[in-house]
């Protein structure tokens, strides 16, 4: 008997659409306390290796940079306005995340943190 073991990274699991919401509080309360904001994750997977896009209701879609997954661990950066790193967890069909990021507003930079809670599009 041949066992054969795939890591769990070499297939497209993670891979397609994801909907719901970042919930975001101001770190230097120059800001509203809490927005919710709507949110849809489209991914693709190679490896370990994710590409894709983030999109907040009613704004343009960016582009996710540096994004991996190892095991049920998930990461990637949004290098815009906002900038944000995003750590989450898959356990599955759900994908939840902290997030840290930057806003620039009237060229003052402004910190924030929240979460972000997905679930898979069938």
């Amino acid at each position: 008997m041949l066992l054969v073991s795939v890591p769990g990274h070499a297939l497209d699991y993670i891979a397609g659409k994801w909907s719901g919401s970042m919930s975001v509080t101001s770190a230097d309360g120059k800001a509203p306390d809490v927005a919710l904001v709507a949110m849809s994750l489209v991914l693709q997977q190679s490896g370990s290796e994710l590409t894709g896009t983030l999109t907040a209701t009613g704004k343009v879609p960016v582009i996710i940079q540096k994004g991996n997954i190892d095991g049920e661990n998930v990461t990637f950066e949004i290098q815009a306005n906002p900038s944000m790193k995003c750590n989450g967890t898959l356990s599955g069909d759900e994908l939840k995340f902290k997030i840290d990021g930057t806003v620039r507003v009237n060229d003052n930079d402004r910190k924030f943190s929240g979460t972000m809670n997905l679930k898979r599009e069938p």
